[in-house]
């Protein structure tokens, strides 16, 4: 069986999007289309290889459970399954027939009789988490490399059956991790053009620049997800007008509604137009006359406002609810969340409703969302009225603002919606440098190294260790700001942050970790039973998810998005770019944790209780493959992965 032959799979999307590409760089810039076209190769084996990373540590269709690592020392195999004598003999032979490299180890994946997959891989780390690395290999009768999604797909439908009757869904995965691909490579292109014109001048005078530098340094984007790059029902020209890693530029458009069709929330409990001028001084004589007829003032997305607005409220445009105002933009620049902005010489954050799917999710903003904001943030304020000691380098960033379009049609209240976040000059010191931690991964616009590398390389010199002795001292320098503030929250006050790279921007100053600003309270998860126990209270929207009376549900919100995901990825990249094993540093991780339980004032139950949590053999993973090919299923999708803080 030829994997060029194989045609499952309908990819009239994909097709169709990557001859837009094609043809839309071609117009703007021929240097620009070759080094697209050099860089769709790399970027389709990176989708493919995230995507094939997800199945193993997910366990989709049994790609950890049922396969094989083997490893080549001499003329032996080792083999880590003592069942896999049953299996020798098939794959025996096919071992004489492909080159098994000495001292590297390889997956294989049985599917059927004699027909396999071949994953070689570099490294494995907590949580199931595989690197893979150089090319997976397809093996029935011939060997042939497997180049992308498509050609993957292609081999799990031909030989397992159970997923045929979810084609429908596969499908459509299939088209967003295409989509993707190529939206990669423009990321990778764009990256090669502004790294050789770069010039720090512009961006290193105030800390939103900095910040922002940072914020558009996300080449990579999600290091778990394989659906990082993808945008759904945007066109080529949008996503590289939009997105931060491309040009990132954004003319934040407005809308007036009237005011009895609208929520809206503000942490100073004043008159939201007031609110919003304050910020935005710009907009008060120009909107000034409308707003003392009943309307209020909303910020929308230009792609929102271009592509979805018209259509989905040409009722209300019509009758006068909801005036469009073309008349006024408002210069900004997109940042790592992409419906996030920051407007041009301002201090301050808005997030904005885009009805594109990035990721797995469709970026608009619930009605819950935008209304909750301001009153979890009086609930944090008083929290770290409390906690002294977490002030100094533990900071949240206030969303202090929202407002929206109300409708029983959850897709018109979801579309109409803006929030202000509070900006970060007040919290950054002349010497410092904010960094969003999703940037971590990226490549380094200095070197050939990953950004955090850059930093490690920094922090050991100005401390003056050699980088085997670094990586104990950074990773306890690196919990020291992000373990107490996390843990003490949850524990303590029952708010489970939702701590993952993306709402972690951490400050530092010679490479060394000094403090962390967190963001963004909409994945939060507020254990009800503790904030009462506090005497604290939360007012949240009707149909509200972010308050539970369900334990799980906050400490899986707490592991997977703080250790799992965000101090997973800094270990990993440490102890991978140093070239030693992990296990010390889920040490260093743990020994904080017990510390800092130890020393909070809340009761002895509780903290034992939480403990039995953290150090369990086994925590719940997050299934984010395994959920998007599932679109029927409800709520998060969780697999046992091994703990290393047990």
């Amino acid at each position: 069986m030829s994997l060029q032959t194989l045609n499952h799979f309908c990819v009239d999307q994909y097709i169709d999007y990557e001859l837009q590409a094609k043809e839309y760089l071609k117009r703007i810039d021929e240097h620009l289309l070759k080094s697209f076209l050099n860089n769709l190769p790399k970027a389709k084996k990176v989708i493919l290889n995230r995507l094939v990373e997800s199945f193993i540590r997910e366990d989709v269709l049994h790609f950890r459970s049922k396969s094989y690592e083997i490893k080549r020392i001499g003329n032996v195999f080792i083999v880590n399954d003592s069942d896999f004598t049953n299996d020798w003999e098939k794959v025996g032979r096919l071992l004489e027939k492909i080159q098994i490299q000495e001292g590297k180890t390889y997956l294989f994946i049985h599917l059927k009789e004699d027909v396999f997959i071949f994953i070689p891989f570099k490294s494995k780390h907590a949580f199931y988490r595989y690197q893979l690395s150089e090319d997976m290999l397809f093996i029935d009768q011939n060997e042939e490399v497997i180049t992308d999604c498509v050609q993957f797909f292609d081999c799990l439908f031909t030989y397992l059956p159970s997923i045929h009757q979810e084609r429908e869904n596969w499908e459509n995965v299939l088209n967003e991790l295409m989509n993707g691909s190529v939206n990669l490579a423009l990321s990778y292109t764009f990256f090669e053009r502004k790294k050789g014109t770069l010039s720090e001048a512009d961006y290193m005078k105030t800390p939103i620049l900095k910040s922002l530098f940072f914020e558009q340094l996300c080449i990579e984007g999600h290091h778990l997800h394989p659906g990082t790059k993808t945008k759904m029902g945007m066109k080529v020209e949008d996503v590289i007008q939009y997105s931060p890693e491309l040009k990132g530029e954004v003319s934040i458009r407005f809308v007036a509604v009237k005011k009895e069709f609208l929520d809206f929330n503000n942490i100073d409990g004043k008159d939201p137009n007031e609110f919003l001028f304050e910020r935005l001084p710009i907009l008060r004589n120009e909107f000034n006359q409308l707003c003392k007829e009943n309307y209020m003032i909303i910020p929308i997305h230009p792609w929102q406002y271009d592509h979805i607005l018209f259509d989905l409220y040409k009722k209300e445009i019509d009758e006068g609810i909801i005036i469009p105002l073309p008349q006024v933009s408002l210069k900004a620049n997109a940042t790592t969340s992409f419906r996030t902005v920051i407007p041009k010489n301002h201090d301050l954050f808005l997030k904005l409703a885009v009805h594109s799917q990035m990721t797995s999710t469709k970026r608009s903003v619930s009605i819950q969302t935008a209304m909750n904001g301001p009153n979890v943030s009086k609930l944090i304020q008083k929290v770290m009225e409390r906690e002294k000691d977490l002030q100094r380098f533990f900071i949240p960033i206030h969303e202090t603002y929202g407002i929206a379009f109300r409708s029983e049609d959850p897709i018109k209240s979801r579309n109409l919606t803006a929030m202000i976040r509070e900006g970060i000059n007040q919290y950054i010191e002349q010497n410092e440098i904010p960094i969003v931690a999703s940037s971590f991964n990226s490549p380094s616009y200095t070197s050939d190294k990953l950004l955090l590398e850059d930093l490690f390389d920094q922090y050991c010199q100005s401390e003056g260790i050699n980088k085997v002795d670094g990586v104990s001292r950074f990773i306890k320098d690196y919990c020291r700001i992000t373990i107490p503030g996390y843990l003490t929250l949850m524990v303590k006050y029952g708010i489970g942050l939702e701590g993952h790279l993306q709402n972690s921007i951490v400050v530092f100053e010679s490479g060394k970790p000094k403090k962390i600003l967190f963001r963004d309270w909409g994945g939060a998860r507020i254990y009800k039973p503790r904030v009462d126990s506090q005497g604290l209270d939360l007012n949240v929207y009707p149909n509200s998810i972010t308050v539970t009376n369900e334990f799980i549900e906050m400490f899986n919100k707490v592991h997977y998005t703080v250790f799992q995901s965000h101090i997973g990825e800094v270990i990993r990249i440490i102890s991978s770019y140093v070239n030693i094993g992990e296990k010390s540093c889920w040490k260093i991780v743990k020994q904080q944790c017990e510390d800092l339980i130890h020393s909070l004032n809340c009761y002895e139950k509780i903290k034992e209780h939480d403990r039995n949590y953290l150090f369990a053999k086994t925590v719940d993973h997050k299934s984010l493959t395994k959920m998007r090919l599932n679109e029927g299923l409800s709520g998060y999708v969780y697999v046992k992965v091994p703990n290393p803080l047990h």
